[in-house]
Parts: structure tokens; C-alpha cells; sequence
């Protein structure tokens, strides 16, 4: 008899046997886990970068505000070195938190978790929107008046955060995410799409153009012969009174005509 199993026994959380290992991510969830990785590496180095060009920060803050003169948004220029300052930390505050984030998504994406693309496009979103480093806004600081390797890192940002976007969004990088995908529960509706037909229940649907079906009439209700006719009598009445006030209008034309005459 021997200590060892004869079976081997998985040691991953939750006792998953060997036989349902995760399946390995295709090329191209690799390549966009680095590309994630190297969007927040660019964006911390085009950051760091800053403080070895707080000089020539300054100068172009300097001379950007003696164009102000004379207009609402001129400054002290006593307060722009601290301002300067407050800018570098802010934008190195902001690389950290991308890098962070950067690496918790690329670390989903590579485990197939189904809200790892989406969370990369609503990033890529936020980043854009706010002008935090790899938006929009780092492709386009290469036109700015700012250190070389700033715009240098910022456009490598950039333009990685941009292919990690496209990489999983492709069709190998979506199924590959669909298959940690949450089933639905048992007797739940089927989901469907925006432009897809709606569901028969049994009958062909319905044409826009097609007419409406003609609307159920009720029979005629029979009367009973001993009953009597209430509209007969109700004519009747009514002629009788017709009569009757054609009279009365005569009497009083003769009452009328016999006064003038004086007969």
C-alpha cells in the first residue's frame, strides 16, 4: 500500500476537476492583454516623464499666459509653477488608476470572462470623455508644445488602448468570451434582438397591410308574436299628436280671422 492517490486531485478553487481546465485564449485575447498592459505602462511613463520637463512646462505655460494679458483668463504668474505642480500630480494620479485598472481587465480578459471586452471599450469611453491618458487626447498631444517623450509615450498609449478595443471586439476574441457566458435560467423567455421577428404563438403574424378581419355581428333578437310593438305605438302617439296640434292651429287661425272681420 502506498500514501499517493491514485487519482489525480486538482488543487483549484472550488475542486475543479482536470478534465474541465480552462480553455487557452486565442491569439488575439494575448494580444490585446498586452496591448491593455502596454497602454498603461505608456500612460505612467509619458507621466513620470512630466517631471523632467517641469522647466519647459513652465516656459510654455509662461508663454501662453502673456497672450492672455488684458483677457478674463489671465493668471498671476506667480501661481503657475504651483499649477504646473498640481497638473503633474493629477496626470501621474491618473496613469496609476489606468494602470491598475489596465492590468485587472487584462488578467479577465486571459481568464474568458464575458464583461472582460466590454470593460475595455467602457474604459477606452471614460479615458476619451474625461481626457485622462490613453484617449482620444493622447493620439492628438503630439501636436502640443510639450516634451518629446511625453507626446512620444502618450501616442504609444494611445494607440494601444485603440488596438486593444478592436482585438476584442473581433469574432475569436467574442466567442471566446461568450463561453464563460451566464446560462439562463430554466423556462426563462428567449432574448432577442433588436431587429429580430417576434415570437408566433401558434399563428402566422399578421400583415401591416393585410385587412382586419370583419368584427363578429350579433343576430337579429326574435320577438315574441304576443309581445307588443313599442315603436308602432310610439309612432302612432306621436302622429296623434301631430294631428291634434294641426287643429288646435286652425281653431285659433278661424278665432283669429273672424276678430278682424268683425263676424
Amino acid at each position: 500500500m502506498t500514501d499517493k492517490p491514485t487519482t489525480p486531485v486538482s488543487m483549484s478553487k472550488g475542486g475543479t476537476p482536470s478534465g474541465s481546465a480552462r480553455p487557452n485564449p486565442p491569439q488575439l485575447v494575448l494580444l490585446a492583454a498586452g496591448a491593455l498592459v502596454l497602454t498603461g505602462l505608456a500612460s505612467l511613463a509619458a507621466a513620470l516623464s512630466l517631471y523632467g520637463g517641469k522647466k519647459e512646462l513652465l516656459a510654455t505655460a509662461v508663454k501662453a499666459n502673456a497672450k492672455l494679458v488684458g483677457k478674463k483668463n489671465h493668471v498671476d504668474p506667480a501661481t503657475l509653477p504651483n499649477a504646473v505642480d498640481k497638473a503633474v500630480t493629477s496626470l501621474t494620479i491618473q496613469a496609476v488608476v489606468l494602470i491598475v485598472a489596465t492590468a485587472i481587465i487584462a488578467r479577465a480578459a486571459l481568464r474568458g470572462r464575458y464583461w472582460a471586452r466590454w470593460a475595455v471599450l467602457g474604459l477606452w469611453v471614460i479615458s476619451t470623455l474625461t481626457g485622462t491618458p490613453g484617449g482620444i487626447s493622447s493620439l492628438l498631444a503630439v501636436g502640443i508644445d510639450a516634451p518629446g517623450l511625453y507626446k512620444a509615450a502618450g501616442f504609444v498609449s494611445g494607440l494601444a488602448f485603440i488596438a486593444a478595443v478592436m482585438l476584442t471586439s473581433l469574432r475569436p476574441s467574442v466567442e471566446f468570451f461568450n463561453r464563460s457566458k451566464p446560462a439562463r435560467p430554466a423556462g426563462a423567455p428567449q432574448r432577442r434582438g433588436l431587429f429580430a421577428s417576434r415570437p408566433t404563438g401558434g399563428a402566422a403574424p399578421r400583415s401591416r397591410f393585410e385587412p382586419r378581419p370583419p368584427a363578429a355581428t350579433k343576430p337579429a333578437e326574435t320577438r315574441p308574436a304576443n309581445q307588443p310593438d313599442r315603436s308602432r305605438s310610439k309612432q302612432r302617439a306621436n302622429s296623434e299628436a301631430v294631428a291634434k296640434g294641426a287643429e288646435l292651429a286652425r281653431t285659433r287661425a278661424k278665432a283669429s280671422k273672424s276678430r278682424r272681420t268683425g263676424t
